[in-house]
């Protein structure tokens, strides 16, 4: 929808201002380590990674009361699997499967290939649960605004979310290098959603911001895994691409 006397008359404000509310309140105590859940239930074997999702359940939540309590109009263009289910599966197995085969070093003396296969998925899960609300609700609620315009909103949005400037042990400079990857990640999924429509595809990018950051400073296997996604998920891409030819030209 093109803007009336410079403005959009359709972006539901109000209801985007209750999914950012219930993703940030949610959200919040697991991000600011108000609650620790590893110091309440001590869980064996590694499996510690996995309170890491409850620091994205806000975003998720709000996708959910979004659509299915308040049952907004918002239409939805991205969907799990989005064009095609086998290259949105094949995507979000790259980083997991190159995770487990290089390790991860641990402080537990576990396995490093196990931990490895542990770690990552905990982190898909984060970044599923962070993706359904950013693409699967806010990315279509604020659809009809031209690119930079949604770049800029939901750049901002998912950046406050955080909560990184209540930290602080954050430097000036690393929150400005955190804002620039948040942009640039947002522009890069709105590009990968608007060819694939897939969540999964974009969660699978997504783990490239949250994940290889923080492979306790093994940065020869970070390069690997990245090598290795970005040339698996190119090929993904243009197999999307003749998949979606096929659909339109049969």
């Amino acid at each position: 929808m093109k803007p009336i006397n410079g403005q959009i008359r359709r972006i539901k404000w109000k209801e985007i201002a209750i999914f950012y509310l219930i993703a940030v309140c949610v959200s919040a105590p697991f991000r600011l380590g108000l609650v620790k859940m590893e110091t309440l239930i001590n869980l064996p074997n590694g499996l510690n990674a996995f309170y890491s999702v409850l620091k994205a359940l806000g975003p998720i939540l709000g996708f959910l009361v979004m659509f299915y309590v308040i049952r907004v109009k918002t239409f939805r263009n991205n969907s799990f699997y989005g064009t095609s289910k086998i290259v949105s599966i094949l995507a979000i197995l790259v980083i997991p499967t190159m995770m487990t085969i290089l390790g991860v070093q641990n402080k537990s003396n576990l396995n490093i290939h196990y931990y490895g296969f542990i770690y990552s998925t905990a982190y898909c899960f984060y970044a599923l649960f962070e993706e359904y609300g950013w693409r699967g609700y806010l990315q279509e609620a604020v659809q009809q605004l031209k690119l930079i315009e949604k770049i800029g909103i939901i750049s901002v949005l998912w950046f406050t979310w955080h909560l990184n400037f209540l930290l602080p042990e954050m430097t000036l400079k690393q929150h400005a290098l955190h804002f620039l990857f948040i942009i640039l990640g947002t522009f890069g999924l709105i590009k990968i959603t608007n060819k694939t429509k897939s969540i999964l595809f974009a969660t699978a990018v997504h783990l490239t911001f949250n994940l290889l950051t923080d492979v306790n400073g093994e940065s020869n296997k970070r390069l690997i895994v990245l090598s290795t996604a970005i040339v698996v998920w190119i090929i993904l891409l243009n197999v999307n691409d003749k998949i979606l030819k096929k659909n339109i030209y049969g």
